[in-house]
């Protein structure tokens, strides 16, 4: 090899390493060529996430591989991102995709065309809260609770009828709840939807447990894992014995 072809061979490297060095330390940062404006612009992504996954991921028409997946180096502009999945509706929306920001989907809960209805199991524990309301042979006064917020199960969809509710009961026209912000029972009437502190005082203790109402509705049971407390809703004489209202037995 002479000495002249040693140069251009050195030349035609060094040329070489000039132009595609700063394309790599560029691409190494996240910037691409946008064909479109004929410019290099610095790169963002999408992040999709859908339930269930290994739905098909197709971004303006092109099938991009499958959910779940961080989809990078995309040029910034408006995108339209579509999901299909065989057996469920298809997904769509378009994504501003901005430079050096990832647009992220993570719920995205696909519906099935033909969805199975099943009964959750009863061991759940809404479910025992929507099976106890619903066995309340006062139809009137069929209500449901979650989350601290009590529901009508009359209305369709339910209504709510009080917030901030720890635990409850049905009592004569009304219901009997336990406010967690005050810790005060207060009685909801069902005509107006007021409600009025049903005791002055505060019982701490019925904050836990599972409220029973006596058949005379003149007793509330707070049952608990291994003891039964109940609380007087009425003065009561019984053979020269009185039970003041708010009294307290354990």
């Amino acid at each position: 090899m002479t000495r002249r072809t040693r140069r251009i061979i050195f030349f035609l490297f060094l040329m070489a390493f000039i132009i595609l060095a700063p394309l790599i330390t560029l691409y190494a940062w996240g910037y691409s060529f946008d064909w479109e404006e004929k410019t290099i612009v610095a790169t963002g992504g999408i992040y999709l996430k859908t339930h269930p996954s290994g739905a098909e991921i197709y971004i303006n028409d092109k099938l991009r591989g499958t959910t779940n997946k961080f989809i990078r180096r995309l040029v910034p502009k408006l995108y339209e991102i579509k999901i299909i999945k065989d057996d469920y509706y298809p997904w769509q929306k378009n994504f501003l995709v901005e430079p050096r920001l990832v647009a992220k989907a993570k719920d995205i809960l696909l519906v099935p065309f033909n969805p199975k209805i099943s009964l959750i199991t009863k061991d759940d524990k809404i479910y025992e809260e929507i099976y106890s309301s619903l066995k309340n042979p006062d139809k009137e006064k069929a209500c449901f609770l979650s989350k601290n917020t009590l529901y009508n199960l009359n209305d369709f969809p339910p209504s709510l009828l009080a917030s901030n509710v720890l635990n409850y009961t049905t009592y004569k026209n009304g219901i009997l709840y336990l406010d967690s912000f005050t810790g005060k029972i207060y009685e909801l009437n069902l005509t107006s939807l007021e409600s009025a502190p049903f005791f002055e005082q505060v019982f701490p203790s019925f904050n836990q447990g599972k409220w029973i109402l006596s058949s005379d509705s003149k007793k509330l049971l707070c049952q608990k894992d291994k003891s039964v407390e109940i609380l007087w809703l009425e003065e009561v004489i019984n053979n020269s014995v009185i039970r003041e209202k708010g009294d307290i037995e354990k």
